[in-house]
């Protein structure tokens, strides 16, 4: 189930889609099980990447071939703002390739529109699987990425203008607040949560991380 302070609260869902009636019909299809929600709906990626800030939604639902922003895009621009907000493909059509890409780049699950029904049950797995990591600070999160593609505690001091002391503190407290007791446990979390691409190297650029996570 959802996260209960997401029961008590409206969900907040960003969907990324041509059609305006799209936002209309998660809407409807959330409420159905019960679930009360406040939709916005982006067309671009412009539009997107301003509501990840001014919208701050709980979970992104995205179509996969848009007009202005496809999904790989939009997948580039939610790793840089938003990486703990889930995000779930809505397609019309199964494209093999361009969803394993999508899926690799972080995309949480995959949903076929002619099945809305498995809407609802990926949202509340996306949001549980996401709830540890959004409790993480940002600094904790760029800890997290940089272990995850092996870098060692010096590495990571150096990218990060920190003492080593610093971050074993962070990646103390990453380990208690995702429930895993080992470096492996931190690697496989970050994969399985879009934040690692296991065949990508981060840049040596201090700012390689961008990134937003929502408190």
């Amino acid at each position: 189930m959802c996260d209960p302070n997401l029961m008590n609260e409206p969900l907040r869902v960003l969907v990324l889609e041509d059609c305006a009636a799209a936002g209309d019909l998660v809407r409807q299809e959330l409420a159905a099980a019960g679930l009360h929600v406040i939709t916005e709906r982006a067309d671009s990626q412009r539009a997107f990447a301003h509501a990840l800030e001014a919208f701050a939604p709980d979970v992104v639902l995205s179509g996969c071939c848009l007009s202005h922003c496809d999904a790989t895009a939009a997948l580039d621009v939610w790793r840089a703002l938003r990486p703990a907000v889930p995000f779930i493909l809505v397609t019309d059509e199964l494209d093999e390739a361009a969803l394993v890409r999508c899926l690799r780049a972080g995309a949480a699950d995959v949903v076929v529109k002619r099945r809305p029904t498995r809407l609802v049950s990926a949202v509340e797995a996306a949001l549980a699987v996401r709830q540890p990591l959004r409790t993480l600070s940002r600094r904790q999160v760029q800890v997290l990425q940089f272990i995850a593609h092996g870098r060692s505690t010096r590495e990571i001091a150096r990218q990060l203008a920190l003492s080593p002391k610093t971050v074993e503190t962070h990646r103390a407290k990453v380990m208690s607040r995702l429930g895993v007791h080992h470096v492996a446990g931190l690697v496989r979390y970050a994969v399985r949560v879009g934040l690692s691409d296991p065949e990508t190297e981060l840049s040596d650029a201090p700012h390689a991380f961008p990134l937003t996570v929502k408190r």
